[in-house]
């Protein structure tokens, strides 16, 4: 089983070729010529850094800095998602996909204002289910909602986005999100409030069932969170294998 440190490293290497298009090959795109050499072929770029140091020391790291797991810096603006900013996520979408894909941001958007009555109206709230292998025990939509409540109090302001997706036939899509917040609201695992940033990255598989969300399985990079909370200590990168 590989450890800890191999998985954070190896995510991190992940997500920095997934910002540059080359995590995986593009959908009816041909393989490589075999003169072709890797350097040659053409790179996606990433998005451009805030316009300034000050725009980005309000809501994120210096933007000469990547964070861990290769996430660009940010700020608070990029959690609400332009109409040209969703049209990216969602190209090479069919159609019926790219619907459920907004239907995805549409509810980040109503967590990030703190609607929890308005983010029912997403689910199938009688039958939806919930797995993730760090949290088994929120296993339906009504336990489950709980989650984001209690991020909010402890980690404000605790906004959601949406930064890649893909699809399978009419129910299924597959998103990378990123949560972010501050643990200044509270405890969290023994931990007092810090004022460090919390910043996770996280796949979803969603099974829609009559336009609605009805299964929810996510698995996430606990073990960044964890360090930066400062649940645990670990240096980071490292080769475990020294």
């Amino acid at each position: 089983m590989p450890s800890c440190g191999f998985l954070a490293s190896s995510y991190a290497s992940f997500l920095q070729r997934l910002e540059q298009g080359r995590a995986f090959p593009k959908v009816g795109a041909g393989h490589a010529r075999d003169d072709e050499k890797e350097s040659d072929r053409p790179v996606t770029p990433g998005p451009s850094p805030p316009s300034s140091n000050r725009e980005a020391a309000a809501f994120g790291p210096d933007p000469k800095e990547i964070m861990m797991g290769g996430l660009p810096a940010f700020t608070e603006a990029d959690f609400v998602l332009s109409k040209e900013k969703r049209a990216e996520i969602t190209a090479g979408l069919t159609p019926v996909q790219a619907k459920m894909v907004e239907h995805w941001m549409d509810l980040h958007e109503v967590i990030n204002r703190g609607d929890w009555d308005g983010m029912d109206a997403f689910f199938n709230t009688d039958t939806m289910t919930y797995d993730n292998p760090n949290r088994p025990d929120l296993g339906t939509y009504h336990v489950w909602k709980t989650s984001p409540q209690g991020l909010l109090k402890t980690f404000p302001p605790s906004v959601y986005r949406t930064l890649k997706a893909w699809g399978r036939g009419d129910d299924e899509i597959c998103v990378l999100c990123h949560h972010h917040g501050k643990h200044t609201g509270g405890p969290y695992m023994g931990i007092q409030p810090t004022g460090n940033d919390l910043n996770v990255v996280w796949f979803s598989w969603l099974k829609f069932r009559n336009g609605k969300i009805d299964h929810i399985y996510s698995i996430s990079d606990v073990y960044s969170m964890l360090i930066d909370v400062g649940v645990i200590e670990a240096p980071q990168p490292v080769d475990p294998y020294k």
